[in-house]
């Protein structure tokens, strides 16, 4: 599957999303249903890692289609950090969920996974990286 979710941690803390080579807007929501069932399996909040250093950014039709992140609030679902892309498609992803979604948490930008997971459990860093020109500025430093 261009798409895979995984539990990150045997704790079942922090689900992961692997972004493989080409995928399409199915792949994407077909990945949502499977996050929303993993999310729906526990009774407590979960981080997400969205892990694309390895897929294609966007496919076509994306402005169409990122109302879909609307399927993606979920109850147990905390914070979110990106890993792999750029800068604009930060921001872009980044004023969709504003606009869409009911989540309180916004999505922060890592350069590795590693990083990634001490931003989910460093509060300071992840707010770093929910100001992505802020992480910028750390990664230089």
């Amino acid at each position: 599957m261009p798409i895979v979710t995984v539990w990150d941690n045997d704790e079942k803390t922090v689900l992961r999303h692997v972004y493989e080579k080409s995928w399409t807007w199915a792949d994407f929501k077909a990945n949502l249903m499977q996050c929303r069932e993993m999310l729906d399996s526990i009774d407590y909040t979960a981080d997400l890692i969205i892990d694309t250093r390895n897929g294609r950014t966007l496919p076509d039709g994306a402005m169409g289609s990122l109302g879909v992140l609307r399927m993606s609030t979920h109850p147990n679902l905390g914070k979110t950090v990106l890993v792999g892309t750029n800068l604009f498609i930060s921001r872009l992803y980044n004023a969709f969920h504003r606009a869409y979604c009911d989540n309180e948490h916004g999505l922060a930008l890592a350069p590795t996974l590693d990083m990634a997971r001490t931003m989910l459990s460093d509060q300071k860093l992840y707010l770093i990286g929910l100001n992505a020109d802020d992480l910028l500025a750390v990664r230089s430093a």
